[in-house]
């Protein structure tokens, strides 16, 4: 299958390789810079020209300079050249959660370090607030990518209403937006990500008004996630201060 060019140029003393992904939010393009594979991210020209784009591009940049490539790609340079601002990262080998073949004797082993690397977000004063299969590549360690939706534990929470994807909202987030958002809300969602990777679907296929109103409002079955590695069902708990800590789990996974 060829592929896809990118629809902008990579920064100035960059090569672009092959485009990673493109949406309504952006693009994300492989690029060589002399002899290093980087990622180059830019906002869509929409977003670029609009002060909520501005905003979300703003907060990736802060969150991803603040991780300094725990948990997260590296930060190598945030700028703005004649097409837009860009974000380029490091590049990390590995397979998205949803393209991952599921061993279930290694279940446990990969949800204990996705935990730890939720933790390691956490710990730096970091929610993910998008946490999906799709936006965690498992190589050699876990990362996140995709810091969009996250919020800094020093800046005010933005007003507004549910953004994110909604088969993995914990239901506080699904409710409130993004003051509901928090640690536990990640949890949450990297539980439904990891049943997900398993071929358990916990939540139904409905249109997007149907589906938020079951988010808030049924909770999630335990037990699924209990076959699946024990422990992991305080995960889903309906209250988010029933939840575990990413921490936690990850220590109670390792037992």
């Amino acid at each position: 299958m060829p592929q896809r060019r990118p629809a902008l140029p990579p920064p100035e003393g960059a090569r672009a390789e092959r485009t990673l992904s493109t949406g309504h939010g952006g693009e994300v393009v492989v690029v060589v810079r002399e002899t290093t594979r980087l990622v180059v991210k830019r906002p869509s020209p929409r977003l670029r020209d609009d002060p909520s784009g501005q905003a979300l591009h703003a907060v990736e940049a802060r969150a991803l300079a603040r991780l300094g490539g725990h948990g997260a790609p590296r930060l190598v340079e945030s700028g703005h050249d004649a097409f837009g601002p860009y974000l380029l990262m490091s590049y990390v080998e590995g397979t998205r959660l949803d393209e991952l073949e599921h061993a279930p004797e290694r279940f446990e082993a990969l949800a204990a370090t996705t935990f730890e690397a939720l933790a390691s977000l956490h710990a730096r004063g970091i929610v993910h607030g998008d946490v999906r299969p799709e936006n965690l590549i498992v190589g050699a360690f876990p990362t996140f990518v995709d810091f969009a939706f996250a919020r800094l534990d020093d800046e005010p929470t933005p007003p507004g209403p549910f953004r994110g994807t909604l088969a993995f909202a914990a239901p506080e987030v699904a409710r409130d937006g993004p003051s509901g958002s928090t640690g536990a809300s990640d949890v949450f969602a990297l539980a439904l990500a990891l049943a997900a990777h398993a071929g358990i679907v916990l939540r139904p296929s409905l249109p997007p008004p149907a589906l938020l109103v079951h988010a808030v409002e049924a909770k999630v079955e335990r037990e699924h996630l209990e076959r699946l590695a024990r422990g992991l069902g305080a995960a889903v708990a309906h209250e988010p201060s029933e939840r575990p800590s990413a921490a936690e789990l990850a220590r109670r996974l390792r037992r």
